[in-house]
C-alpha cells in the first residue's frame, strides 16, 4: 500500500485524497484486506507531502497499522 501511495503521487504530481483514488486511477485493482482487522477499512495518515521545492498538498501518505 505504501509503495502503490508514493508511486501514485509520483505519476500525478499530487498525493490521494483517499485510498479509492487509487483504484479509480488503475493503480489498485481493489481496495486490499488489511492484514490486521481483516477488513477494508485501512485507518490511513493525512500530511502535507511536498511534491517540489515549491509545492505542497495535503493528502494520504500513509496507512497506519
Amino acid at each position: 500500500m505504501r509503495e502503490t501511495i508514493d508511486t501514485y503521487t509520483f505519476d500525478e504530481e499530487k498525493p490521494p485524497f483517499r485510498l479509492q483514488d487509487l483504484v479509480d486511477a488503475g493503480y489498485l485493482r481493489h481496495i486490499p484486506v488489511d492484514p490486521i482487522t481483516q477488513t477494508t477499512d485501512w485507518r490511513i495518515h493525512f500530511a502535507d507531502v511536498k511534491i517540489s521545492s515549491t509545492v505542497v498538498i495535503k493528502g494520504v501518505d500513509d496507512v497506519i497499522f
